[in-house]
Order: C-alpha cells, then sequence, then structure tokens
C-alpha cells in the first residue's frame, strides 16, 4: 500500500469492505436423482485435482439442512456457478430457489452463470414443456396461494432466463468425459477473464504512481500470457458505455502517400466520393511523418471502411507509414474485391517487382539497422499482393478527370451492391436484443410436430426485420432450400400475393382464375423444403385461396408457414402452434441501439450532455425503428456543436406525450423530426414523392419520372435529376425512412411509416388508377382534373381517351404502359406540357403524328413497341427538348419498307436521334443498314443499349421482361464490326462496356473486332449461337496483336457456338485478360479442350469457370511438351462447375502435373463419368464444398448458365412444365413422383461426394504423416 495515495488507500479499504467475500471458485446446481452420481461427482474432482474450489452440496452440508441459510449464503459467496438442468431438475423445489438466487445475482451482474443442457432440450427448458411442465403443474398446485403462485412465477422466470444463456448440450457429445473436459475449459476461460477485469477495475480507480511500476505490472502480465495496451486504452476497454459502432463507419479508406497527391488527385477524389456523391470516405488529414508508427486512429479507420483505395506512386514505399497501412489492410480485409488499387504514375510491374523507385526504397529499408527484416518482408509481400489486384491505371486514362470518373463509378457500385446485401435483411445486424426471439423460431421450424409459426407484436418493433433475418439464415444452415415472402398487409390483394411468391420461385403464373393460380401454387408449394413468409396479416386470410397448404398438408411435407401481426389473436386463429410475442426495447438496449445507430460514443464524461442523449432515447419508448431513425437524423450532430438541434429534438419529442404511451403518436413525431432534420433537399423531395404511393414498391425510375411531374428537379436534366434521386434514396435509407426490396433499384417504407406519411404529401395533383379494371373512362371525368401532373393509367383496358382527356393542360408525366386494347391516343397531342410519356408495349403499328405536338417532351418510352415497325423520323424532329428515348421496335425487320411519310428508316432514323440534347438511347434495329453512313454531326449518347439483330438473345429477353433500363453501354451485334460506319465506331463501340454477338457470320477471330472496334472500355463479352466461320475464338497468328488484347474484360460467356474448337491459337501478349473474373462456356459441341497452359497464364484473376453440356471436350487445359509436367496456377479461383461432360478425363493433359487453385470453394461436378479428379487435387487453402446446390442458387447471377443448363437437363428428363400442366392427372402424379426421386437422387449424390472428398483428405493427412516419419 506503500505505492498508493491516502485516498486511494482510503477507496480500498471501503470497497473491500462493501465487496462481498468469494470463498468459492464455483456453485454446483444440480438434480441429485439424474446427475449427482454421475457428471457431476466426475466434474467436483476433477475441479478439485486442477486446484479450483467447487461448492457441491453433498459435501458442505448436511441432509436436511436449512436452504435458507448455508445453501444461499454459498450461492452468494461464488465467484459462479454451473447449473445442470436435467429432467428432474425443476421437479426439486430445492434446486428452483437455488436457480432464482443465482438469477439474482446474474441480473446484478456479479456471478458467471454456464447451463448445461444434460439430457434435456434447451427449448424445453426455455418454453417449460414435458417433464418441465408436468413439474410446474404439481408445484402451482401445491403453492396456490398468493406467496406460492410469486414463487413458483420466479422460478418460471429463473429458468427462462438461465436457459436464454449460452451453454453446452450433452446429446452433442459422445461421452460424459467430453462434456467435463469442455466444462473445465470454458470455465478456466471465464473466470480468468473475471480476474482481468477486476485488476482493470483496479487499474482504474489505482492508477501507476510511477512509468517504472507500469513497466512492472505490463511485464508481469506479459508473462501470464496478455497483451497489455497502453493504460489508457486498457482503461477505455474496461468502462461501461455504449456498445460499439456498427462495422462500417466508412464506406471507403484512402491509403496515399501525401507527397505525391495529397493536393491534387486526393484533394479532387476525396471531393467527389465524400461530398458530391456521398460516399463516406476516410482521408487522413494529419501530416504523414516518415518513420512514424501507425495510429490507433488510423488502424480503427481501415477496420470499419468497407472498402480501401490504395494510390500507388512513385513514393508510396519510401514512407514506411504507407506500408505498414497497406500489411493492416490485406490484414483486415481478407476479401481481396474490398482492396481497389490505383497505379497512379507508376508502372504496375515496377510495384511487383520492387524496380526504379521501389527498389531505391527498399534498399535503404533494409539497410537500415533499426529497420526489423521481418517488417519489411511483410512489405514486400503486400505491393506483391497489391501488383495483383490491377483495377485502374492512370496511363489508360485521357486525363485525371476521366480517371475520377471512372473510380466514382466503379466504387458507386461497389458500395451500392454491398449497402444492398447488407440491409436485405432490413436492420437486425444492429442491435441484439431480438436474438433470442430469432432462436425460438428456428428451434419451431425445425420442430416436427410444428408446421406454422407466428410473430406478434405492435407495429415497429422489428417484426419484419426478425423473419427477414430468419429467412435469410434458414437456407444458409440448411433448413430450407428456398425462402419466400410476401407482404399481405391491411387490404389484401391475392392476385399480387400469388405473383410475388410465384416470382420467388420462378414459376409463371399464365391462368386468369384466382383459384387456377391457387392450385397451380399449391403444386409448386408441395414440392422441395420451402420456407412461406407472410408479413404483415391484420384479419384472417383463408390459406387456399392463395395457394398455400394447409397446417396437415405441410406437416406432411417439408414446407413451413411463417407469419406476422400485431395481433396474437389472428396468429391463434390463423393456426399457429407457436407464436413468439416481441416487446419493447429496455431503457440499456435502447440506449446501445441508439448509441450503435447514432455512430458516437456517449458517456457520464459529456456531463449534461448525457441527459439530453438519455431524453431522446426514452423519447423512443423503447421503439426500435423509433431509435433507428432518431439515431440517423441526429448522427452528424455534434453534441457540443450542435446542441440546440438536440435540445430541439428533445422539445418536439416530448411535447405530446401523454402518461398513457400512444406508440402511434410517438413514432409519429419520429418520422416527423427525421424528415424535418434531413440535410438533403432531394432526399426530402423523395420522401414527398415515396409519400404519394406508400403501399407500393417504388423503383428508381418511377421516382424520377413521378418528380419531374411534379416540378421537382426543375433545375436538371434528367441525367443530373437521375443522380440526384439516387443520391436522395441512398440518404433515406441511411437514414432508416426507406428500405430495400427483393427487386433491384426498388424501394419501399417501413409498414409501419405507410399510414402517418399523409402529412407531406398533396394528392390534388397526382392520380393513379394503374391495375384497375376501367375498360371505358366517361367522357366528363377529367373535367374537374385541370389540375393534374401526374397520371398512371397502366394495367388498364382502356381503348379510347376520354374527350375531356385535352383539359389536362397542365399534365407533364403521363404512364399508359401495357394497355393492349388501346386503338387511338391522338388527343395526347393536346398535352403541350408532357415531359413524361410512357407506352411500354404499345400495340399499335404507328404513333399520330399528333405527337409531334409535344414539343417539352424530354423522355419517350415505347420499350417492347415491336408492331412499330418504321422509324417515325418527321416526328421525332420535332421533339427537340428529347433527353432520352427508349425504343425496342423492330426497325428494319423486312415487314415494310421503313418508310414514314416519304422518308427512308435507313437514310436518316437514327441520325435524327444525335441531336445534341438526346444522351440516353435504347433502340433496337434488324439490320445494320438502317445505320447512315454519315452523320452531320456525332451524337451525345452518354449510354446506351443498341440492339443490331433479327435474333434474340438471352440477354435481350431478360431485358425486354419488364424493360429495366440499365443505364449503362451495351452493344449487340449479328455483323462484324468493320461493316459498321466509322461514326457509329467512334461513338457506341468504342465506348462499348458490354457486347454480344448473335450468330455473326463473318466473325472468324474476335482480335480483329478488338483491333476494328478499340475495345478497351469492354468488360463483358458473350458470343451467341451459330458462327460459321468461328472455330478459333482468338488466333494471335493470322492477326498479330502488339499490345495486351482486353486487359478490362471482366467477364467472357460462349454459348452454343456450335464451330467452336479452340478458345485461343498461339500466344497472347503478357497482361491480356489480367481482369478476367468469370469464363461461362455452355454447349460448345466441337471444343476438344478449352485453353492452352500459355493461357492460363493470364487468368491470375479468374474466380469462376463454368463449363457445362460441351460432348467433346477431354480436357480443360492443354498442355505442349514444354509444358506437359508445369505446374499450373489459379490464384483466385474460387467456383469451378463442370456439367455434363461427358468425354472429360483430366482438367489438365495427362493429369500428372500439379494444379493450385489455393481460393478454391465450391467444385460442381455433375454427370462427367470419366473424371477422376478429387477436391485434394486441386491443393486448395479451404474446405471444398463438394455438389452444394445451394451454392448454385446463390450465385444465380453470375451462373445464369449453368443453372439454366441444370433446368434444360431436367425439364428434358422429366417433361416440359406446360406439358405437365395440359397431361392427365395419373401424367402429372407420375411426374411429381419421379421429380421427388430425382430430389432423392441428388441429394444423395451431394453427400456421397461430399464423404469421398472428406475421406480423400483424410488418406491425403495419413499418407503425409506416414511420408514423413518414413524421412
Amino acid at each position: 500500500m506503500a505505492l498508493f495515495s491516502q485516498r486511494a488507500s482510503a477507496s480500498l479499504l471501503s470497497a473491500e469492505s462493501l465487496a462481498p467475500k468469494l470463498k468459492y471458485d464455483m456453485f454446483l446446481s444440480f438434480s441429485g436423482k439424474d446427475t449427482r452420481r454421475g457428471i457431476v461427482s466426475s466434474l467436483y474432482h476433477e475441479l478439485l485435482d486442477r486446484k479450483f474450489k467447487p461448492f457441491m452440496d453433498s459435501k458442505e452440508l448436511e441432509a436436511g439442512t436449512e436452504i435458507s441459510s448455508h445453501l444461499l449464503t454459498a450461492i452468494q459467496e461464488s465467484k459462479s456457478a454451473i447449473v445442470f438442468l436435467s429432467p428432474n431438475y425443476a421437479s426439486s423445489t430445492w434446486c428452483l430457489e437455488e436457480l432464482a438466487n443465482i438469477v439474482q445475482r446474474l441480473e446484478a451482474r456479479n456471478i458467471l452463470v454456464l447451463p448445461v443442457f444434460y439430457n434435456v432440450d434447451p427449448s424445453d427448458v426455455r418454453h417449460q414443456i414435458r417433464t418441465f411442465a408436468e413439474a410446474f403443474t404439481r408445484h402451482e398446485q401445491r403453492f396456490s396461494q398468493d406467496d406460492g403462485i410469486e414463487k413458483v412465477k420466479r422460478w418460471r422466470a429463473a429458468l427462462t432466463k438461465v436457459a436464454n444463456l449460452s451453454g453446452l448440450e450433452s446429446n452433442k457429445y459422445e461421452s460424459d468425459r467430453e462434456l467435463v473436459q469442455d466444462i473445465l475449459q470454458l470455465v478456466h476461460s471465464k473466470l480468468t477473464r473475471q480476474a482481468i477485469d477486476r485488476i482493470l477495475w483496479f487499474l482504474v480507480y489505482f492508477p501507476f504512481p510511477s512509468l517504472f511500476s507500469q513497466l512492472l505490472f505490463r511485464l508481469c502480465f506479459l508473462f501470464a500470457g496478455f497483451h497489455v495496451f497502453n493504460g489508457l486504452d486498457l482503461v477505455a476497454t474496461s468502462l461501461p458505455a455504449a456498445e460499439p459502432a456498427s462495422q462500417w463507419k466508412h464506406d471507403v479508406f484512402l491509403s496515399f502517400t501525401g507527397e505525391d497527391t495529397q493536393e491534387g488527385l486526393i484533394s479532387h477524389l476525396y471531393h467527389q466520393l465524400h461530398n458530391t456523391r456521398g460516399i463516406t470516405t476516410f482521408k487522413d488529414d494529419g501530416q504523414l511523418k516518415k518513420w512514424t508508427d501507425i495510429s490507433i486512429k488510423l488502424l480503427n479507420a481501415i477496420e470499419e471502411s468497407r472498402f480501401a483505395i490504395v494510390v500507388l506512386t512513385p513514393n508510396y514505399a519510401s514512407s514506411t507509414w504507407c506500408l505498414d497501412v497497406l500489411t493492416k489492410v490485406f490484414q483486415f480485409m481478407k476479401d481481396k474485391n474490398r482492396i481497389l488499387p490505383l497505379f497512379y504514375n507508376v508502372d504496375p510491374s515496377d510495384v511487383r517487382n520492387q524496380k526504379g523507385s521501389f527498389e531505391l526504397a527498399f534498399t535503404k529499408h533494409e539497410n537500415k539497422s533499426s529497420q526489423d527484416p521481418q517488417k519489411v518482408k511483410q512489405w514486400n509481400l503486400g505491393l506483391k499482393k497489391v501488383s495483383n489486384l490491377i483495377v485502374w491505371d492512370s496511363k489508360n486514362y485521357e486525363s485525371e478527370t476521366k480517371l475520377v470518373e471512372h473510380i466514382l463509378e466503379v466504387v458507386c457500385s461497389k458500395v451500392q451492391k454491398a449497402e444492398k446485401s447488407e440491409t436485405s435483411i432490413g436492420y437486425f445486424e444492429a442491435f441484439e436484443p431480438t436474438r433470442h426471439s430469432v432462436d425460438k423460431i428456428m428451434e419451431m421450424l425445425q420442430h416436427d410436430e410444428v408446421a406454422i409459426v407466428g410473430v406478434c407484436g405492435m407495429g415497429g418493433v422489428g417484426k419484419t426485420t426478425m423473419v427477414k433475418y430468419v429467412g435469410a439464415q434458414a437456407p444458409k444452415i440448411g433448413i430450407f432450400d428456398h425462402v419466400i415472402m410476401a407482404v399481405v398487409s391491411r387490404s389484401p390483394d391475392l392476385r399480387k400475393i400469388q405473383g410475388t411468391l410465384a416470382d420467388m420461385l420462378g414459376l409463371k403464373l399464365h391462368e386468369e382464375t384466382e383459384i387456377e393460380r391457387a392450385r397451380r401454387l399449391h403444386e409448386r408449394l408441395m414440392r422441395g423444403r420451402i420456407l412461406i413468409i407472410l408479413d404483415d396479416i391484420w384479419k384472417i386470410v383463408d390459406l387456399s385461396s392463395i395457394g398455400i397448404p394447409g397446417h396437415k398438408e405441410l406437416k406432411s411435407g417439408k414446407s413451413k408457414l411463417l407469419i406476422t401481426s400485431r395481433s396474437g389473436i389472428v396468429c391463434h386463429s390463423m393456426g399457429c402452434q407457436a407464436t413468439i410475442h416481441l416487446n419493447v426495447l429496455s431503457e440499456k438496449k435502447s440506449w446501445n441501439l441508439f448509441a450503435k445507430e447514432a455512430r458516437q460514443s456517449f458517456d457520464k464524461s459529456t456531463n449534461n450532455f448525457y441527459d439530453i442523449v438519455w431524453q431522446v432515447v426514452r423519447a423512443c419508448a423503447g421503439l426500435p425503428i423509433a431509435l433507428i431513425i432518431v439515431a440517423r437524423a441526429l448522427r452528424d450532430r455534434d453534441l457540443t456543436k450542435d446542441l440546440a438541434e438536440w435540445n430541439e429534438a428533445v422539445r418536439r419529442l416530448t411535447a405530446y406525450h401523454s402518461p398513457d404511451l400512444d406508440y402511434e403518436e410517438i413514432l409519429f413525431e419520429c418520422i416527423n423530426l427525421s424528415y424535418d432534420f434531413l440535410r438533403s433537399d432531394d432526399a426530402k423531395s423523395c420522401f414527398y414523392l415515396c409519400c404519394l404511393f406508400p403501399h407500393e414498391d417504388l423503383g428508381i425510375e418511377d421516382l424520377l419520372r413521378y418528380g419531374i411531374g411534379k416540378g421537382l428537379f426543375q433545375d436538371s436534366n434528367i441525367q443530373n435529376a437521375r443522380a440526384k434521386v439516387r443520391l436522395g434514396v441512398k440518404y433515406l435509407k441511411d437514414s432508416g425512412l426507406l428500405m430495400d426490396t427483393e427487386l433491384d433499384e426498388c424501394v419501399r417504407m417501413h409498414g409501419i411509416m405507410r399510414n402517418m406519411v399523409m402529412f407531406v404529401a398533396s394528392y390534388e395533383d397526382v392520380l393513379s388508377l394503374q391495375n384497375t379494371d376501367f375498360s371505358k373512362i366517361p367522357e366528363t371525368y377529367f373535367r374537374y382534373e385541370s389540375a393534374l401532373r401526374v397520371l398512371n393509367l397502366s394495367f388498364t383496358n382502356i381503348s379510347l381517351l376520354p374527350v375531356s382527356f385535352s383539359l389536362l393542360t397542365k399534365l407533364e408525366t403521363l404512364n399508359l404502359d401495357y394497355c393492349d386494347k388501346i386503338i387511338d391516343i391522338s388527343i395526347l397531342g393536346n398535352l403541350k406540357k408532357l415531359k413524361i410519356l410512357s407506352m411500354r408495349q404499345f400495340p399499335l403499328e404507328e404513333l399520330p403524328k399528333e405527337i409531334g405536338n409535344l414539343t417539352n417532351l424530354r423522355m419517350l418510352d415505347l420499350s417492347g413497341s415491336y408492331n412499330i415497325s418504321a422509324f417515325p423520323l418527321k416526328l421525332m424532329s420535332k421533339l427537340y427538348q428529347l433527353e432520352e428515348l427508349y425504343m425496342q421496335c423492330n426497325f428494319g425487320d423486312g415487314k415494310s419498307e421503313g418508310v414514314v411519310g416519304e422518308e427512308k428508316a435507313n437514310v436518316g432514323s437514327v441520325e435524327e436521334t444525335g441531336r445534341k440534347e438526346l444522351n440516353i438511347l435504347e433502340l433496337r434495329i434488324s439490320d445494320a443498314k438502317c445505320l447512315p453512313k454519315y452523320v452531320e454531326f456525332n451524337p451525345n449518347w452518354i449510354n446506351f443499349d443498341i440492339y443490331i439483330s433479327r435474333y434474340r438473345s438471352a440477354r435481350a429477353s431478360t431485358l425486354e421482361h419488364g424493360f429495366l433500363h440499365h443505364h449503362s453501354r451495351v452493344l449487340t451485334l449479328d455483323t462484324t464490326i468493320n461493316s459498321l460506319p466509322d461514326w457509329f465506331i467512334n461513338v457506341v463501340v468504342e465506348e462499348t462496356e458490354k457486347l454480344e454477338y448473335i450468330e455473326c457470320k463473318g466473325l472468324n477471330n474476335i482480335l480483329v473486332e478488338y483491333g476494328h472496334g478499340r475495345l478497351v472500355e469492354l468488360k463483358y463479352l458473350a458470343v451467341t449461337g451459330r458462327h460459321e466461320n468461328l472455330e478459333e475464338l482468338m488466333n494471335t497468328i493470322t492477326w498479330v496483336p502488339k499490345e495486351p488484347v482486353f486487359e478490362s474484360l471482366e467477364e467472357l460467356h460462349l454459348r452454343e457456338v456450335d464451330c467452336l474448337k479452340e478458345l485461343c491459337v498461339g500466344k497472347l501478349p503478357p497482361g491480356s485478360l489480367c481482369n478476367l473474373k468469370i469464363l461461362v462456356v455452355t454447349s460448345c459441341m466441337k471444343l476438344k479442350s478449352l485453353f492452352t497452359w500459355d493461357v492460363a497464364q493470364c487468368l491470375l484473376q479468374l474466380e469462376d469457370l463454368s463449363i457445362t453440356q460441351c460432348r467433346s471436350l477431354e480436357r480443360v487445359i492443354e498442355a505442349s511438351k514444354e509444358t506437359l509436367n508445369t505446374k499450373i496456377v489459379f490464384p483466385e479461383l474460387k467456383n469451378l462447375i463442370l456439367f455434363n461432360l461427358p468425354q472429360l478425363t483430366w482438367f489438365y493433359s495427362s493429369g500428372s502435373a500439379t494444379i493450385e487453385c489455393l481460393a478454391l470453394e465450391h467444385l460442381h461436378v455433375q454427370d462427367c463419368p470419366q473424371f477422376s479428379t478429387s477436391t485434394s487435387d486441386f491443393h486448395s487453402w479451404n474446405q471444398v464444398r463438394v455438389n452444394d446446390l445451394r451454392h448454385l442458387r446463390t450465385n444465380k447471377d453470375e451462373m445464369s448458365d449453368v443453372t439454366s443448363g441444370l433446368k434444360q437437363e431436367n425439364q428434358e428428363s422429366l417433361a416440359p412444365e406446360d406439358t405437365v400442366q395440359s397431361s392427365s392427372p395419373n401424367a402429372r402424379q407420375l411426374v411429381e413422383v419421379l421429380r421427388e426421386i430425382q430430389s432423392q437422387r441428388d441429394e444423395l449424390e451431394a453427400k456421397f461426394l461430399q464423404e469421398r472428398a472428406a475421406l480423400e483428405a483424410k488418406f491425403q493427412k495419413v499418407v503425409s504423416t506416414y511420408i514423413q516419419k518414413a524421412i
């Protein structure tokens, strides 16, 4: 005590006098009838042997000792409790009273508790069923008085509390001995952690008086096996505070050397990312000093960032700071797709091989006596790794502006994909309080006797979020193969619900009546393991009217139903065998959730600010959604700088609270506050638009078109307005006011908000009659609607527009999509203010000349209007403000002369679309001859999708279904590039990012196309169908490339190319195909080998390789004599699929050479009878999953060709769906039996291959051990 001050000594004495004297290390609670002579006795003696001090009643107390004295004292004097929950545990009132006292100490946070579920299921304990239910029935009869009833309630609560703790289950162990060993290990770990916490508490109150004593303490800790950071960090981690912030605090981490880029590129890039695009970016603004250790701030920033942009410059390696940062980036970001290198004024090979300035820098590092050689090796390895991840090379861009634009495009795309993936299950990951409820749902879904599970609770407590989370997790752990979900809502639309569920199963419902649609859906749901989720049920719904099987059918099959409702009565009436009730959060959990979402650390050191935060939290009344949207609204408000806004939040949230809590009123005010606190006017505009249609899923394009019609975004062209909408929607999702949907580019409001947002919306100038039964609109219908600015008549059966339509002189947006009965729209010529006109699948053969009067028109959408066969040249020439034109029509298809008036389409059709205002064009032309040879000036098309072919491809049919406008640069051809006009090559081909060839007779060498089209921007290439002269995709002998080719290409798809014999003849220049990640080859019947060893050397970034239905393929890689026994390496290959390859014998030549696919995760081999290579032959560092069909489903976007091949194979063997449906009942039943047999066969084959792979791995390990011993 001499080292401490008198005040410290006094405090210590005071603390010691108040603290309980802990005599025992652990208290053993158990039922003697079940465990005394078995596992408990064994554990007790093992604990004694390891010098622990356990308490066990048989050793310490005489029989009959009153429980209220010695036994309860022993509980108070124990550091921990091990509770053996066995079948007869609840029969003993002694055990239950012990447990109640243990839980009392647990809630006071001064005891550690480890439950051991011994010969019982945790759910039996948690829900008090089976033997526990029988025991409590007896207790309730025995203790029927008031005091007794309260005692029994306390016992029940204690059991539930302990059963929800993380523990051990005896049924997962082969013997009691193994279980005892795990208990010992866990107890040792927990008590050690407890001891450290006590030491940390000691340090908080009694800091070291000298540096010497601090160093001495560190040495003691190090010898004990613990690592100690500086005192401040250590103390900070021990203080009770809010739980850590959500994982991603930054979207992007910028690594750079200020000496090269601080004032130029980095400043420009940071501004564009952070300020313009709203991508949260970390950039260290401090002065980076050489030879300074990397700071904790920087380490945290790396760990909290989704992606890292590493800017490699000539002086990068001179900075040890930068090299340390790079090492940490690779350490924290295991997924290399998160690391985005930019080679700025430096050659990637110099970085890879440490040449030039990098060589000089490393020479200096190696010559420094103070430099750790091991660290220098790590730096070297980091640079080699990053040099193989080439994303941007500054020498490939005309200017720095172009470079930054491309960086923005790539980063925004990656962040959006990441956010969609992370938020697809809502806000669940942000907080833990419903975790135990999820466990209950998972248990019930796996229970054989339970077919329907309900989740109930008031609006805003997280029901939808939780069932989405369950839906995301269930397939991962193998409970279900498919998860489908539909929102029922207060007014159920059965057709919409049926369609949603069917779409998620890939089932098309063509039937007209709801009964027939229900029958089809019912048949599909009875096949396979499917989790059906019905969200937001307000009243009893007849499941059979939708097509969902009833309780008995679900029970007999493999599917289950999960529903959510605000009413427990509804859940009961719907036949739920188990219902989970969700309540509002406790104050502590509310605080933790608020702190996470606000991304701020709140503690008592903030003095009066701490109380302000507490007032805001309490005002949200424990509603998760209220806490989230308010926390995010205040996320960027610093307590010291923006105190007035925090006080305003407190005032508004507490002003209208009544003594009786009205949760809807609270949530309403929270939404209102969040809306008012939005700092982006564009975000407010987007939210305003969503309020107009609160019950619909709205796409980005819908919001854009409605916004322009409402007069928003007036100062922007459509392209800029679209960017504002995207940024506004991102802001709203970040604020918690909008959620993603299952559909791309769509958002929706949270269900509880839908009935509360009318305070924002004004409906006087917006009208939607979409999907109504209108076949005829009364002539006077629009007489009193002259104020309308937005009108949607899509999916109606109207044939004529009424005379009163001409009175809509203020109308700016009009949707007439899929009105296939319409015969006359000439009256539209009176709508002079119209800016947006959408008429997808327009049924007439030509547009009326009156459309030319719409001189303010800025967007015309005629997607899928294949009856229009002539380009309306004269009409288009009058639409001089047109910015976006979507015309997927059949120009030049031979049905007409392509004449409009007296002018031919092949003279000026596309030329007329070349005016300066037009910047987005989607056009379908059947013949390249429709393109003019010369144009007066080059068009300014920013994005385009131009389809020049008489054939339809898989891509085309996909785009046409729903007509999604992806706003990229896409070109489809059935001719070679050299047959296209020069202006078209300059404007379109050179800028193309996605290119597809369909049955192109003149195509014989894709390298010639690369040269003619200068395809340096190309990222996606597909060659589809019969190409008569294409025997080699690439031939470097007939066309010799001087530089690397296809450097930007990321995907290559070859489909049904009948004549193709080789992928490449000759050697490709080094650096070719250096970014190719996906290679898919399907139904190329003459292909005997895919590529040579030389080509394989180029594919260092290949991640997915799929080869299906190539009947002649014998080898994947063909070796020459020189490379016959040379090792082949695919460092990034993760997924390999080989399907229906009857001649395939070896992956690489004769099979004697080594194949290294170190990153391989999934191997799918099916119908390859001669292929004998096993997982061990690929030398992966990962545990390779074999024939995992779930993996194929989760990667359906990248592996669409594979899954379509599998479907085609199954359909050929079992019969097409249409044929099945038209067959007799007996035939349909037989097909169902065959499908079930096929499904079982696939499952058995998958299990067999997995077991074989496991045995091979064990055999390899045994052989390796034997060889090592022999050596």
